[in-house]
């Protein structure tokens, strides 16, 4: 569990209770309001979209203030983890991040960030719809550049 993420834990146990992010027999001791094994796809088809209602950011995006919200990608969890916030990387777990692996393989995503396996340095490869007690997700809001 994430400290702090009482909304969003809300939410995320709503939608695994209506059916909309799936609990797998093997995944049941992940909490309901758990950011933990929740699959790349559910993020994109349930998770953020929910998460776009409840910051109030339809709006925003039909105004193009607002592009849209999913995972980070690696070169921005590692600039910021290099950066300014030490303690990506730090945790035994991994997260999602919004890379696709490769052209080919266009239903696998980059996962990454577990101290166990190097922190910032640590990449891998998942199936975007696959559940794992050790990977979470972290929502990001993506604002259009301005010229």
């Amino acid at each position: 569990m994430f400290e702090d993420d009482q909304r969003l834990g809300e939410m995320l146990a709503v939608l695994r209770q209506a059916g909309r992010i799936a609990v797998f027999d093997f995944e049941k001791r992940v909490p309901a309001a758990s950011r933990f094994s929740v699959s790349a796809d559910e993020q994109e088809r349930a998770v953020f979209p929910e998460l776009t209602k409840a910051l109030r950011l339809s709006e925003k995006i039909a105004e193009g203030e607002v592009v849209f919200i999913r995972t980070p990608k690696v070169i921005e969890v590692n600039y910021a983890g290099n950066l300014r916030y030490p303690y990506l990387g730090q945790a035994n777990t991994s997260e999602w991040y919004s890379d696709k692996y490769d052209e080919v393989y266009d239903d696998y995503r980059l996962v990454g960030g577990n101290s166990d396996f190097g922190g910032l340095a640590s990449l891998f490869y998942c199936w975007y719809g696959a559940h794992y007690s050790r990977i979470a997700f972290r929502p990001l809001v993506v604002f259009p550049s301005k010229t």
